[in-house]
């Protein structure tokens, strides 16, 4: 039996040619071949991630790390490296769906949280880590799809640590950080300048999104 791929041990497909934009196709550009080792890694977190054992993940990434001449990320202390955050996110991304994507085809949601997980604990996006032909049935295509994934649980789990019920900041009022450029929709250019009361911050990735980038908004702390 020909052995699988992370990608195919968490969706039970393997990718096939020809990814989608939207309505469109479009031809992913060359991806790098990872190392060996960096290619039994993403193996092996890809299987923890199909078993749901976040925190194994979270562990195998931080060991690969700690063994890199230059390890990725500017301050970050890999030989130190606490994944309870990580395991955190992780366990968003498989647990919720944000409202930007409840309308994305119910059979790619497991390919985009497979995605999402692994862009978190890596650091990057690879289109490796998605199936080449996947549309996602909304304005915005997978790649962003995933991403919205990955903003949607870190600004959950800053929400959780940041504003807490034992948290500093926990009586702050917040806002939201808009772009502002071109590519900004309505429904997140309206959040501009906006103060939110404790216990009433938005959802982001914002909701009503329209962009085909998918939602960039940023929540912070309003003093």
């Amino acid at each position: 039996m020909p052995s699988c791929s992370p990608l195919e041990v968490a969706c039970g497909q393997s990718p096939r040619a020809g990814a989608r934009r939207g309505g469109g196709t479009v031809t992913p550009r060359a991806l790098k071949p990872p190392s060996p080792a960096r290619a039994e890694a993403e193996r092996q977190v890809g299987t923890a991630i199909a078993a749901r054992d976040f925190e194994r993940a979270a562990r195998i990434v931080g060991d690969y790390e700690k063994k890199q001449p230059s390890p990725r990320g500017i301050g970050v202390d890999w030989q130190n490296y606490d994944a309870r955050m990580d395991v955190r996110m992780l366990s968003v991304i498989y647990s919720v769906v944000p409202g930007i994507l409840r309308n994305v085809r119910s059979e790619a949601i497991a390919q985009l949280r497979f995605a999402a997980a692994m862009q978190l604990l890596w650091g990057e996006s690879k289109r490796r880590w998605l199936p080449r032909e996947l549309s996602t049935g909304i304005h915005i295509n997978a790649d962003a799809a995933a991403r919205m994934f990955v903003f949607f649980a870190r600004n959950r789990a800053q929400l959780e640590e940041y504003l807490g019920p034992f948290a500093y900041n926990r009586l702050m009022p917040t806002a939201v950080s808009v772009v502002g450029d071109p590519r900004t929709c309505l429904s997140c250019a309206a959040l501009t300048g906006r103060v939110f009361p404790p216990g009433s911050t938005p959802e982001l990735p914002h909701p009503e999104c329209t962009s085909s980038d998918g939602c960039r908004c940023l929540i912070r702390i309003s003093r």
